[in-house]
C-alpha cells in the first residue's frame, strides 16, 4: 500500500479500512508534507480471548489447556470429551486449525462475561455436509445449560444466535465445505449478526441470563 502527500506541508491523515496485511509503506513523493506520529493497537487490545487454533495438536484430557489463548488473558482452552475429544492439527483457513464431530467435541475457556457491557464474538468456521442441529458456541455455566447468555446454532445450515432467553437474532446460511466469517456485535442493547460482513439480523432487547456466562464454549 503506497500514500503519497498531497504538497500542503501539514501532516496528512489516512485511514485504513478491513485491512490484511502487517507490512505497509507510506511513500511521501514531495519533502513538504510531514509523517505524523502514529497510535496503533495491536489485535489484542481489549480481547477476553483470542483462539487461533493453529496449534500442531492439543491434548484432549478435558483439563490441559493446549487450545492457548492469544489475548494475554490466559483463557487457555481445554479439549472435550476426554480421550475422544478434538485433537487439533487439521488444516484451518490459516494454518492450523480444530476439526469437531458434530456430535460431542469441543473446546472450553475460563472467559467470563458475567460484567460486560458490550462484547463481539467474531469466527471462522468450514460446515461439513449433514443435517441437524448442531451448537457451535455457547457462553453460559455450563454445557447442557438451559440459560445461555449467547449461543449459536446451525440447523441444517442455517445459523440462529440465541440471546436475551430466546433465539432472535438470524445469522444467515452456510454454504457446506466454505469458509464463513461469522460475527456478533453487542453494544449493550442491540445485537446485530453478520455473515462475511454483510447484517444478517438486529435484535434490540435484554441481557437475560448474562450471569450465566461464566465459560465459553466452542464445538
Amino acid at each position: 500500500v503506497t500514500y503519497k502527500g498531497d504538497g500542503d506541508s501539514s501532516a496528512d491523515t489516512y485511514t485504513l479500512r478491513n485491512w490484511s496485511y502487517q507490512n505497509l509503506t507510506a511513500d511521501f513523493t514531495d519533502s513538504s508534507d510531514t509523517l505524523a506520529p502514529i497510535t496503533s493497537n495491536t489485535l489484542t487490545t481489549s480481547l477476553a480471548g483470542y483462539w487461533n487454533m493453529d496449534e500442531a495438536s492439543w491434548t484432549n484430557d478435558c483439563s490441559t489447556g493446549t487450545v492457548l489463548d492469544s489475548s494475554g488473558s490466559g483463557n487457555n482452552g481445554q479439549s472435550c470429551p476426554s480421550s475422544t475429544g478434538p485433537t487439533g492439527g487439521a488444516t484451518g483457513r490459516i494454518n492450523n486449525g480444530g476439526s469437531f464431530d458434530g456430535s460431542n467435541d469441543y473446546v472450553v475457556t475460563n472467559t467470563s462475561g458475567t460484567a460486560l457491557t458490550s462484547a463481539t464474538i467474531s469466527m471462522w468456521v468450514k460446515r461439513s455436509t449433514g443435517t441437524g442441529t448442531k451448537g457451535i458456541l455457547q457462553w453460559a455455566t455450563a454445557l447442557t445449560s438451559g440459560n445461555p447468555f449467547v449461543l449459536l446454532r446451525d440447523v441444517d445450515g442455517t445459523l440462529t444466535w440465541y440471546v436475551n432467553s430466546n433465539y432472535n437474532v438470524p445469522g444467515g446460511i452456510l454454504t457446506d465445505n466454505v469458509w464463513t466469517n461469522i460475527t456478533l456485535v453487542w453494544n449493550g442493547t442491540t445485537y446485530t449478526a453478520y455473515k462475511d460482513g454483510y447484517v444478517t439480523g438486529i435484535y434490540t432487547g435484554g441481557v437475560a441470563f448474562q450471569a450465566n456466562a461464566t465459560k465459553f464454549w466452542i464445538g
